[in-house]
Order: structure tokens, then C-alpha cells, then sequence
């Protein structure tokens, strides 16, 4: 069995995060919902000011590290002290994505950062189940997808929910396995979304 590997591209990673964080235009205030050992926002530190950091993870490895599920964070903390929300599993996080969108549809308008990562197993399995859900795809009209095309299917998947967080900007970059995306938006407002921007321009 294959070794499932911690923070594959570091580079990526970190642009998106710091290029959406930047937008946002104040202190992060972030809720790590797949916390790891907390490199990941340990090098985005660098580059900007962090208020707040709090991390989860199902399998803590620290002891400052919540132990809960995402989804289980995602449902019972309070979001609304947080301006950054880090999804960042091993596979797919889109069914904790959709929930988060669900509890950021309360509350005043305010600009929050999402960012995610999302893993292609293969160039026919890069689009999760839920996803197709969603998207409302028929089981015999799912095509077998690379990764490049699976990254339109997941930025439509994000307007998706533009009703309770509409992104006004985005940030990607994909290589054969995994896509790291961001982006920076207002809950409970609908806005025009500029052009995606890739981090390689970073």
C-alpha cells in the first residue's frame, strides 16, 4: 500500500493561501479543519500576520490540535470568529466544503478565505461521488475526466453555493494528482467573480 504523503507541492499550498489571504486585507483568523502537524500554516506565517490558528484533526499530532472530524468542527464550532477556513484532506473534501458553506449562509455579509485541496486518484476517478451529486450528473452520464477538466468541474462546483459564499476571486494550480484552490468572497452576498488567477504567477 501506497504511503499516503503530508503536503505534496509546499509551493502551491502556500501561494494560494497566502494570494487569497492578501486579498482578504486583514489578519488571518484561520480554522484549519485538517491540521496535520500545522507546516502548512507555519510557512504561510511568514508571509503575513495570523491572529488566530485553530487546528483540527481527527488524528491530532500536537497537543494544541482539536481532536474532531471536519465535519464534525465544521458543525459544532463557532465559525464566525474565523476569516479562513483550510480544507486540506488526504482525498476529497467536497461534502465538508458544502456543509461549510451551510453554516457560513448565517450571520451579517463578511469576506472570508476558503482553501482546499482535492486529490485525483486517477484520470478516471479525479471527481468525487458528491461532486457528481451536486453537479446533478446522471450515474451513466459521468464521464471519465482528466485531471485539467476536473478542475472546471470543481470551480463550478464552488458557484455552486454562491447563494451563501460567492467568491469574487480564485486561485489554482493542479499537476497530475492533486488541485490547490482558494479563493476570497462574501457570505450571503451575490458579487461578480473576477478571473482565476494560477499561483504559478505568484
Amino acid at each position: 500500500m501506497k504511503k499516503k504523503c503530508d503536503n505534496s507541492n509546499m509551493r502551491a499550498k502556500i501561494a494560494c493561501r497566502v494570494l487569497a489571504v492578501r486579498e482578504l486585507g486583514e489578519p488571518a483568523r484561520v480554522l484549519d479543519l485538517y491540521h496535520g502537524r500545522g507546516h502548512v500554516w507555519r510557512r504561510v506565517s511568514e508571509y503575513l500576520r495570523v491572529d488566530e490558528l485553530c487546528g483540527v484533526d481527527i488524528e491530532p499530532r500536537d497537543i494544541a490540535t482539536l481532536k474532531l472530524s471536519a465535519m464534525r468542527a465544521i458543525k459544532n464550532l463557532p465559525i464566525e470568529r474565523f476569516n479562513v477556513f483550510d480544507l486540506d484532506p488526504y482525498g476529497s473534501c467536497f461534502g465538508e466544503y458544502s456543509a461549510l458553506c451551510d453554516r457560513l449562509s448565517g450571520g451579517p455579509p463578511r469576506r472570508v478565505v476558503v482553501a482546499m485541496t482535492m486529490a485525483f486518484r486517477c484520470a478516471g476517478a479525479c471527481v468525487p461521488k458528491s461532486l457528481w451529486d451536486a453537479l446533478g450528473v446522471p450515474v451513466e452520464h459521468r464521464p471519465n475526466l482528466s485531471p485539467f477538466s476536473a478542475e472546471d468541474l470543481y470551480r463550478l462546483a464552488i458557484l455552486l453555493f454562491a447563494h451563501t459564499w460567492r467568491p469574487e476571486r480564485i486561485w489554482s494550480y493542479h499537476d497530475s494528482r492533486r488541485l490547490y484552490i482558494s479563493g476570497v468572497g462574501s457570505t450571503n452576498a451575490m458579487r461578480p467573480m473576477e478571473a482565476a488567477t494560477n499561483a504559478d504567477d505568484l
